[in-house]
This record gives structure tokens, sequence and C-alpha cells, in this order.
């Protein structure tokens, strides 16, 4: 049931991500560059039911290849710190995202990561890649800087994590509304 649940996720966002661009959609011209960050508090329920909250930080950069379509590059840094130990991990993800209607847009994106856990008790490395998606709405301040924020839902080698992230981005080469 849980396997179908993620399929039926992923090709709904797929869809939104990759389907026919519309009139009404952001007019993020082709040739324009999007230049930001994000911030993520993510809830991680693990195979083993133990449950971690953590803050990320995601910089990134992305070229428009067509109107309202995008191919960049995310970098990820995580950081949990629990009283008896530290988990910190860099990563990065190459990232496609389209805008559909208004501001909405889907996102997908793979990445690769690598990390450190540290307790009293232990030290351990190690690699990870997962896939993600989302849906997300870019609200623009002015021509250029937008607030976005994103639901996410990434297949993860050790369990899913849902999650929630607000960026700040920057339009460049956008042109004029």
């Amino acid at each position: 049931m849980k396997s179908t649940f993620n399929v039926v996720i992923a090709l709904a966002l797929a869809a939104i991500c990759f389907g026919p661009q519309t009139s009404k959609a952001q007019h993020v011209e082709q040739g324009a560059m999007m230049i930001g960050g994000a911030i993520s508090f993510t809830s991680i329920e693990n195979d083993n039911s133990s449950n971690s909250t953590v803050f990320s930080f995601y910089p990134g950069v992305a070229y428009f290849v067509a109107n309202n379509f995008a191919l960049g590059l995310q970098l990820e840094y995580n950081r949990v710190k629990n009283p008896n130990s530290t988990l910190t991990s860099y990563g990065f993800a190459p990232l496609a995202r389209g805008y559909v209607v208004g501001g909405l847009f889907g996102q997908a994106e793979y990445g690769w990561s690598e990390s450190k856990f540290e307790s009293p008790f232990t030290e351990s490395k190690k690699s990870e890649s997962a896939f993600a998606i989302g849906a997300g709405y870019t609200a623009f301040l002015n021509n250029s800087v937008a607030l976005e924020p994103l639901l996410f839902y990434s297949f993860e080698d050790d369990g899913n994590i849902f999650g929630f992230r607000l960026g700040v981005q920057a339009f460049l080469g956008r042109g004029n509304e």
C-alpha cells in the first residue's frame, strides 16, 4: 500500500513539473537564471521508528532552458544535534523545475550526500542518494525577487521524508511584465 501511494504521489508531481506550460504561468523566459536558497525544518521517522528534527540549508542556481522550465544544481547542508550525538551531511542534487499555473511549480531532484555521525560511543560515515519531488509557489515581491514555500517528499535509502522548505530566489534576466 505504501509503495502504491509513493508511485501516485510521484506521478502527480511529475505531471505538474513536466506538464504543458500555460499562458497563465509566471513567465520566466528562456535564458533567465535563478539564484538563491532555502531553509528547511523536517520531521523524520526512520525505519526503526526513531524521530528526529533537522535544520537544513539549500543554496542553488538554475538556468531556464525553455520558458518556465529550468535545470539547475542545488547544494545541501544538514545538521542534527541531539544531546548525545551529532549528524552532519553535505550533498548536491541536479534539479528540474517547471511552472504550470500562476506561480505553482513542480520540482524533481536526484541527489547524493556524505554524512558523518558522531556520539560518545561510535563514529561512522555514510554515502546516500535520494530522489525528491515537490510542489511549491513562487510569490514575486518585485520582478526579480521571490519567496518560495515548497512541500517535498524524498525517497531516501533508509526511509522517506516529508518536509517543508522556505526559499528566497533572485531571478536574473526574467524580463518585464
